[in-house]
């Protein structure tokens, strides 16, 4: 941190007296795989970590009608995350960055399938999000969000199902 310039004529100048923040992370929200009518639990992941991160808030929403259910704080920065359920936003605060491990969990989402639920993709997305270093710098340009799915595949009652990528499928023509 550069110390204020002092002229000759005492007056004060603070105008440098700023930090920049170094790195970037990745936090990622997985696709994951469900039946009507199953819970899932998704955690987000600090992926290729070296921004010291000391707060972050956060909304995250499914595509209807998967419903949200909780959040667990996780290793990754340290500190607890609080919630809005109802607004489905999140936010950790804390006075020192740090710098998550590679892999470390930020929070574990637990959502619900609804029992009705149809087959098919329902987007998990990260939006309204900002991120700050040490003394409130604000670093959200330097976090890559990368949004999450569950993919709903219907199961019989014996337990028989079948999925498939759509780019592992060729075109038929039709």
């Amino acid at each position: 941190v550069e110390q204020p310039n002092i002229s000759m004529d005492e007056v004060l100048d603070v105008s440098a007296n700023t930090f920049a923040a170094d790195g970037t992370v990745e936090w990622v929200i997985p696709t994951v795989t469900a039946a009507p009518g199953q819970t899932v639990t998704l955690p987000i992941v600090a992926k290729s970590s070296s921004l010291e991160v000391a707060g972050g808030q956060f909304t995250i929403k499914a595509g209807s009608p998967i419903e949200f259910n909780s959040i667990t704080t996780g290793d990754a920065y340290g500190y607890s995350i609080a919630s809005n359920v109802s607004e489905n936003t999140f936010l950790f605060s804390g006075v020192k960055g740090k710098v998550a491990a590679e892999d470390s969990v930020i929070g574990t989402l637990k959502y619900t399938v609804p029992a009705d639920c149809p087959e098919g993709k329902y987007d998990i997305k990260w939006s309204e999000s900002t991120v700050s270093a040490a003394r409130g710098i604000n670093v959200t340009s330097k976090v890559k969000f990368t949004d999450g799915e569950q993919d709903v595949i219907l199961v019989t009652k014996e337990g028989m199902s079948i999925h498939f990528k759509e780019t592992d499928v060729r075109s038929t023509g039709r």
